[in-house]
């Protein structure tokens, strides 16, 4: 027994020794970072406290682009407390229709959410003080049809009472009122149908100081032909109804609609809407009921000076009892007033600048105090979006009870829209909340303003909800100071989605700001490059589809500060028509920038601008008329001056050639050479120039990869390679750089038949004789080199992404090579269950660290939400060497499948004093201390897969083995 298990350990050590996993840089950071979604988010009510504390909700747009039930808490100087999303079952739009807040601060909320079965129910949520949920409940039977919360009201005790309906499948919809104490447990349920099997349901809900609730709805009037009617019940503590009435018009029997319901300083009942007074005309309704339900008074408001409808949104009461509705006829503003007696009081109207719109209010508030505010939207000068005679604003006006106008607030903008949909009045402030539209009313945002009681603002918020968005990041670069800035183009998830996102993170990864470009009109924005000056300004290169067709695009630069301020954006125009894409872009030292790319009139171009980004002149690479061309990428001559590569077709039907050029600063072209192989579609794909003046060139000629050497100064070609070292159907190079010394090294991606490789091959720069080559990953389904750097050591770094197991799982690779092609490094980042993670960009910085970002998603929701995930790994590979067999340290079982080893040195030499370990990232997951001869290794609380095992001797690195959890 003895034998066999020595046996063992010795099969166990040889294999891993055998197989000791390459070095790998540290992990510095990792940011994440997902872009703001252009979606509609809009305040549905808003509620204050004693404390200028404000709680705003109604929806904003959740992480898939559908609308989700928000709340948000604002102290009185405009921090934000807490925000709160629900999101439904599905992924469906949920909404919040009304809230309350009781004497603790708890935020009671109620609206729609999709529940089971792809049916909206009411839902009611309990939030304490903090934002934090208490509670959820969905009312209704899973898949039986329905349900919706129109209002919600809590009593001293907690309890809270929801006013709604409920549609069952079979059946229309049903009243239904529902209280439920402070756990959220239903306490009873009223539930109303009526024998004809027609609509009813409930409006809105108060609580008195009673504490009982009273409620309003609409029911169908018995009688066959019958119009629908006001219904009123109150309620005792335990669900039993007291009374209940039924109103209908005396003079016409159409629709009585209720709009609200509230308790008077004397305790009677008040109940406000609208009724039709004839086939043709609806008029403002009040009705006043006693404690025990005798109707006092009903009141039509009838006004012989118009014939106009009146639109009733709500309703408020004043500190002596008078009644004041807000509502619209159509045309303007309407606030009118019911004495507390029942009498007609006075109507007033309120109108915008100009003729023939439609302004209208939707709350109403009063100050206790012989003020009456209102909020709506009046219609001023400017876009007319939703056909209304203008552009909309958000307007508040205050009216004396008497009904003299005495101050309007606009939220004022000639471009913008907005509206208002709630209001609150407490202790000498008005707050009032609703949307405001940046440009174009598909991204609306949540708008808050504080007025005092004369209008004079005291504070105006805006908020963007958090809104769905693919962030695909493409470019990273490094600042002299080691700051991060990467740029991505981003889908908001709306019609004209795509816009680009610019974030700054510093040395250590903290976001320092954000930014977002967008062409005016809404237009699609696609990141073509980014660059930093000499000043550390930022340049981007941009394509925006000018005329939102797909085929206006024209290359757009912008220039930002180091701060995030947009300095200047310049558009170019390579003709009068046709399409212009930028496919590359280079800054030069004294701050002028040169982009090349294509166009369909004048074909592969390059575009110069000065150093404030002034046009200078436009050169093209073949002027023979209709020829193909294209410009692919761009480097500088020590000089200055611009070495061009890319690609000319000169006849219809014909092969291509790759072409390489000399431009001079003031446009003149020194030389330009053809790189053609017969019968063979020749392409440069990446240029470079040596600090002596030569000139690199790499792309593809036929299925080969072709790397050429020229003269700077003559344009000749000095030798060219072609690589293809497996006979790939497909080769083509991606990148090249010169090596210190006297190399060349390039990346290229081959195929064979759908699998692609990752190569990485140096050259002798004056044979052109390969002096190494590898091949990265041979097991990976499908992989390709992005980017390339090759430090002053002559270390060669490649960046790019592979595929392992499912087509979907792409991850990120960083791998590094010596100068004699032995691996030194190999870093990948992977999210779970298959997920793509595409990385985009390398860069590196002053303390030669390595900064990487790309498009990684954690979800599908149509399309993988991707995010932008940029790492920044340490320049050292971390200290973990390869051991010999004379060490004799092995650990068993070996793999295992609890995650439980033990640790044995047969060494002799002085006992290990510490381990780590790390994951296949370089990320150290866990250190142990304490050793002894025979300590255990417990990585069980980690997932399956490979583990690096770190030991010390005198807390120096002594050895590294590898761990498998399976």
């Amino acid at each position: 027994m003895k034998n066999t298990l020595k046996l063992t350990f010795f099969f166990a050590f040889t294999f891993f020794s055998n197989q000791l996993f390459s070095q790998q840089l540290p992990v510095e950071w990792i940011a994440t970072f997902k872009a703001q979604g252009k979606n509609p988010d809009r305040i549905a009510a808003i509620q204050a406290d004693d404390n200028g504390n404000i709680v705003v909700s109604g929806y904003a747009y959740g992480v898939h682009g559908n609308a989700d039930m928000f709340a948000m808490k604002y102290n009185a100087q405009g921090d934000t407390l807490w925000n709160y999303y629900y999101n439904g079952s599905n992924n469906y739009d949920d909404y919040v229709l009304a809230m309350d807040i009781d004497d603790a601060g708890n935020v009671f909320l109620t609206g729609k959410a999709n529940g089971t079965g792809s049916f909206d129910q009411m839902v009611t949520i309990k939030l304490n003080s903090n934002g934090v949920e208490q509670w959820v409940n969905l009312y209704g039977v899973a898949g039986a049809g329905e349900s919706q919360g129109n209002s919600i009201a809590a009593d001293d005790s907690g309890n809270v009472y929801v006013a709604g309906y409920f549609d069952g499948i079979s059946t229309t919809q049903d009243w239904v009122v529902v209280k439920y104490n402070s756990a959220g447990q239903i306490q009873w349920t009223d539930l109303m149908n009526t024998p004809a099997n027609r609509s009813e349901y409930a409006v809105d809900v108060a609580v008195g100081a009673n504490q009982k609730a009273v409620v309003c709805g609409l029911v169908y009037d018995s009688a066959a032909a019958g119009g629908q009617n006001i219904l009123v019940k109150q309620y005792d503590l335990g669900g039993t109804i007291l009374w209940t009435d039924t109103y209908t018009n005396p003079s016409f029997m159409g629709t009585d609609m209720p709009k609200g319901i509230l308790y008077a300083p004397n305790g009677d009942i008040i109940v406000g809407g609208q009724s039709y007074s004839n086939v043709s005309s609806t008029d403002a309704l009040a009705i006043s009921y006693s404690p025990s339900g005798i109707r006092q008074w009903a009141t039509v408001y009838s006004d012989s000076s118009t014939t106009n409808d009146e639109q009733v949104y709500a309703m408020t009461i004043d500190e002596f009892g008078n009644v004041y509705l807000a509502a619209s006829d159509f045309s303007s503003h309407l606030i009118i007033r019911f004495n507390s007696n029942g009498t007609q009081g006075w109507k007033k109207s309120w109108s915008g600048p100009l003729p023939n719109t439609n302004e209208v209010l939707f709350d109403i508030a009063s100050d206790g105090n012989g003020g009456i505010y209102t909020v709506g939207k009046g219609v001023y000068a400017g876009p007319n979006y939703f056909g209304n005679g203008g552009l909309d604003n958000l307007v508040v006006v205050k009216y004396s009870i008497a009904g003299d106008s005495l101050w309007t607030y606009r939220l004022s903008s000639s471009t913008d829209l907005s509206i208002g949909f709630g209001i609150d009045v407490r202790n000498g402030k008005v707050y009032a909340g609703g949307f405001k539209a940046d440009t174009a009313y598909v991204d609306e945002n949540l708008f808050t303003v504080v007025l005092d009681t004369s209008g004079a603002v005291q504070q105006e918020w805006e908020f963007n909800g958090e809104g769905g968005s693919i962030t695909r990041g493409q470019v990273v670069r490094t600042d002299l100071q080691n700051n991060v800035y990467c740029a991505a183009t981003i889908d908001r998830l709306y019609s004209n989605g795509q816009d680009v996102a610019i974030v700054k993170y510093d040395p250590t990864g903290n976001l320092l700001w954000k930014q977002y470009y967008t062409t005016p009109g809404w237009r699609n924005d696609t990141l073509t490059g980014m660059e930093i000056d000499q000043a550390g300004n930022l340049i981007l290169s941009i394509s925006s589809d000018t005329n939102l067709t797909g085929t206006g695009f024209r290359p757009t630069l912008v220039k930002m500060n180091s701060a995030g301020v947009f300095l200047d954006t310049i558009w170019y125009n390579s003709g009068t028509t046709g399409v212009s894409f930028a496919n590359t872009m280079i800054v030069r030292s004294d701050g002028s920038v040169v982009i090349g790319g294509t166009a369909s009139i004048i074909g592969g171009f390059l575009a110069y601008f000065d150093d404030q980004l002034n046009y200078q002149w436009t050169a093209q690479i073949d002027s023979t008329p209709f020829a193909l061309t294209r410009v692919n990428s761009l480097a500088l001559f020590p000089n200055g001056d611009i070495a061009v590569t890319g690609y000319s077709q000169p006849g219809a039907g014909g092969t291509g050639k790759l072409v390489v050029q000399r431009f001079e600063t003031s446009g003149n072209r020194l030389w330009t050479t053809d790189i053609n192989y017969t019968n063979f579609d020749d392409e440069g794909k990446d240029v470079t120039v040596s600090s002596s003046g030569e000139v690199a060139v790499t792309g593809s000629s036929g299925t080969e990869a072709l790397l050429a050497q020229l003269d700077g100064t003559t344009g000749q070609v000095l030798w060219r390679a072609i690589y293809n070292p497996t006979a790939s159907s497909s080769e083509s190079g991606v990148k090249v750089r010169y090596a210190p010394g006297n190399s060349i090294v390039i990346i290229s991606r081959g195929w064979s038949g759908s699998v692609a490789r990752y190569y990485t091959a140096q050259f002798n720069k004056t044979t052109g004789i390969q002096e190494w080559t590898n091949s990265y990953d041979q097991t990976a389904s499908d992989r390709e080199p992005v980017d390339l750097i090759v430090e002053s050591s002559g270390r060669v770094v490649t960046a790019g992404w592979r595929i392992q197991s499912a087509s979907t799982n792409y991850d990120y690779v960083l791998v590094g090579y010596t100068s004699a092609g032995v691996l030194n490094f190999e870093n990948s980042y992977t999210t779970a269950n298959y997920n793509p993670d595409q990385l985009r960009s390398m860069t590196s910085d002053q303390a030669g660290d390595f900064i990487v970002t790309g498009e990684s998603a954690t979800e599908f929701f149509n399309d993988f939400l991707f995010q932008m995930v940029t790492i920044k790994y340490g320049g050292t590979p971390v200290g973990i060497n390869e051991i010999s067999a004379l060490d004799e340290v092995v650990v068993y079982p070996n793999p295992s499948a609890s995650g439980k080893y033990l640790f044995i040195d047969k060494s002799g030499q002085k006992g290990v004093s510490k381990a780590r370990v790390f994951d296949t990232s370089g990320k150290m997951i866990k250190e142990i201390s304490n050793f002894d001869l025979h300590s255990e290794i417990d990585i069980s609380q980690f997932p399956t897969g490979l583990y690096l095992f770190q030991y010390f001797r005198n807390d120096l690195p002594s050895g590294i083995i590898k761990l498998m959890k399976n």
